[in-house]
């Protein structure tokens, strides 16, 4: 399927914007990769014979084909390199990169609330045709934004710090993925955070048949010997807000050689309810009143999530880049988030296709990527 070229008419981009100015078919080469939870990039070679090659330009957008399944998605042009006259390398990268830029300048008092993903998407940044609240967000939007996560967490990114979108929706700590985990889908201007992405199937890969090589990687970053928790509360005496934390729990096992502790924040209440018993995090730090409670409640959350830590600290990640052409003909039917079996002499191993790489000219994948991705800490304050 060859791609599109369009302008939008407005400087907010909108479905009902965008300006057709022509189809490209001398194309040396194009792909689509994506990442879960992470890059949606465009990169094609493009002959300068090609009807459209004098009309592009850096904020304009290409509509390709992203994968096999899915429809063609808007790329924005943020990159364009001429090479000798012969072919222009064109550079994009999903339309989600316009909505994750803008900006959530005013902040709000949410403390002690809590809420689902679509709860907080709808009280933060509602697109401007929602009649739900008033918009946050410096400018308004045309995304629409689903999720069938229904766990109540609370959030302060966003609310009580200034940041973008893209920050609030999962690039920093705090963010909406990390604080609800999930894996997000993409459809244009249908944003969906999902619980689980792909589906369980029942494709094995065969070491020494259809993948050659296999790698094993141990990582230092998450080990840690002990764990504390932490959470923002609230000293009604002097109505000021102050931190209190746990008493460290050494894990019983772990495989770290260095003293080392991974402090988490529970702030959202965790595993263990206290919303009837104080309010939000209440204590009155003249009289003392509540304090031994919650540094209580904060050890059972840091034994708690020691119990977790046990099984996966230090756990080995694998991973596997599958570009054998036979191999990447049957796995066209994948998805991204998709779980596989890897058999090896000695066992059966699931992955995840954690990354994808698509030719939209031959219309064939290039590479697809397997691993076990990293379990952040929150995931566990979640389950």
């Amino acid at each position: 399927m060859f791609p599109l070229l369009y302008k939008s008419q407005y400087k907010i981009i909108q479905p009902s914007g965008f300006k057709l100015l022509g189809r490209m078919t001398d194309i040396i080469s194009g792909k689509v990769t994506e990442e879960r939870n992470g890059d949606y990039l465009l990169e094609m070679e493009l002959s300068v014979t090609d009807r459209c090659a004098e009309l592009l330009d850096t904020q304009y957008f290409i509509k390709a084909k992203p994968n096999p399944t899915d429809e063609s998605q808007y790329f924005e042009i943020y990159d364009l390199q001429y090479k000798d006259k012969k072919s222009i390398t064109i550079k994009g990268k999903h339309i989600k990169h316009n909505l994750y830029n803008n900006f959530l300048s005013e902040t709000m008092d949410q403390t002690g609330t809590v809420h689902t993903p679509v709860d907080w998407w709808d009280i933060l940044c509602s697109g401007s045709d929602s009649n739900i609240t008033p918009q946050m967000t410096l400018w308004e939007h045309h995304f629409k934004f689903t999720s069938d996560i229904t766990t109540e967490s609370s959030m302060t990114l966003g609310f009580c710090t200034p940041c973008t979108l893209g920050d609030f929706m999962g690039g920093a700590d705090g963010s909406l993925v990390d604080v609800f985990g999930g894996e997000y889908k993409y459809n244009n201007f249908d944003v969906a955070l999902l619980l689980s992405r792909g589906t369980a199937t029942n494709y094995h890969l065969r070491w020494g048949s259809n993948i050659s090589s296999l790698t094993q990687t141990l990582n230092s970053d998450d080990i840690c010997s002990h764990v504390a928790a932490y959470a923002t509360c609230h000293d009604t005496y002097s109505n000021k807000s102050f931190v209190l934390c746990s008493e460290p729990q050494e894990l019983r096992t772990h495989s770290s050689r260095l003293m080392k502790i991974k402090t988490v924040d529970v702030s959202d209440g965790g595993s263990v309810d206290i919303s009837d018993k104080t309010g939000y995090w209440n204590f009155n730090a003249k009289t003392g009143e509540n304090k031994a409670f919650l540094i209580q409640v904060l050890n059972i959350q840091a034994q708690m999530l020691r119990a977790s830590l046990v099984s996966t600290n230090g756990a080995p990640t694998l991973n596997i880049k599958v570009d054998y052409p036979p191999t990447l003909a049957e796995m066209l039917n994948l998805h991204l988030c998709d779980t596989v079996y890897i058999d090896t002499e000695n066992d059966s191993l699931k992955a995840k296709i954690v990354k994808t790489d698509y030719d939209f000219v031959l219309e064939r994948w290039n590479s697809i990527e397997l691993g076990t991705p990293k379990t952040k800490l929150s995931d566990y304050i979640v389950k």
